[in-house]
């Protein structure tokens, strides 16, 4: 990182709000003083990336790393490319105690393709007070990571695009907690604004509280239950005071706030507090 880079302590206080928003979260450090910078991978442990402008990608792969005050122009032009990645060192073991903070990631629409995902941890992480916006593909997560207090807009997509896109994702995994984050997944392929399948190992022990959904999607969530995949049976998914918004439609998705749930939501299956924004009202379940 450059000597010229500005720290923490050229920071702003955040606006207030009941959810995060696009005004309340990322940098905390104004867009003047970021250090331009093309891609940044961490080269040891401990290590602080900061303050920074990079058109490209970053890589975390050492422990106890933090990415905080950072915007990164996600300009992606391949299927499955990141802007930012978690993943296994070259010892292959994954790193720990990695936390990202108050960055932001920006789609590229003149080159980003919808298949592409903004943050991608195939390792676990904690992402905290950032603004991910204008991507396909917002968060893509796996096991033990912490998603907390983020603003997270996934409206791109490509003219006949088929892709299945969502602002947050699990395709097998356990131990994540969804707390408190503005999650919007909108347009042509949105499957949702959170989901959850069975795909490559059981969803379990996950906690999702506190958010608020938006979601053009047919739900605005799914719950990990789903006989289409190869663990169609989650466990322990807690949501547990959520508010669904009706930015789209009355029911959050076009057809409900929720599905993939077996017939009794799987072991451990809670569903309590959830409202409807606006009213305060319960949302149901069938």
């Amino acid at each position: 990182m450059s000597k010229d880079a500005p720290t923490s302590s050229d920071i702003g206080v955040p606006t207030v709000s009941a959810f995060p928003t696009a005004e309340s979260t990322g940098p905390l450090i104004p867009e003047s003083l970021l250090v331009p910078s093309g891609s940044v991978s961490s080269e040891e442990s401990g290590q602080v990336i900061e303050g920074l402008e990079v058109d490209g990608r970053v890589r975390v792969q050492h422990d106890g790393v933090t990415v905080r005050n950072v915007r990164i122009n996600h300009i992606a032009t391949g299927p499955g490319q990141y802007a930012l990645l978690i993943e296994e060192g070259p010892d292959g073991t994954c790193p720990t105690g990695v936390v990202i903070e108050s960055i932001e990631i920006v789609g590229d629409p003149a080159v980003l393709v919808d298949d592409a995902k903004a943050v991608y941890g195939s390792c676990p992480f904690t992402l905290e007070g950032s603004r991910i916006i204008g991507v396909g593909t917002g968060i893509r997560l796996t096991s033990d990571s912490v998603i907390r207090g983020n603003f997270v807009r996934a409206d791109f997509s490509t003219e006949g695009s088929d892709t299945h896109r969502s602002a947050i994702g699990i395709n097998g995994g356990s131990g994540n907690v969804i707390e408190g984050n503005t999650v919007i997944c909108s347009g042509p392929g949105c499957s949702g604004a959170l989901v959850m399948y069975g795909d490559f190992q059981q969803i379990s022990d996950i906690l999702v509280t506190g958010n608020l959904f938006n979601s053009t999607g047919s739900y605005c969530t799914y719950a990990g239950s789903l006989d289409s995949k190869e663990f169609p049976v989650a466990s322990d998914v807690r949501y547990i005071d959520n508010t669904f918004g009706r930015m789209f439609f009355d029911t959050c998705g076009r057809y409900g706030p929720v599905a993939g749930r077996d017939s009794n939501g799987g072991p451990g299956f809670v569903w309590d507090g959830n409202t409807w924004e606006g009213t305060g009202e319960d949302v149901p379940i069938s």
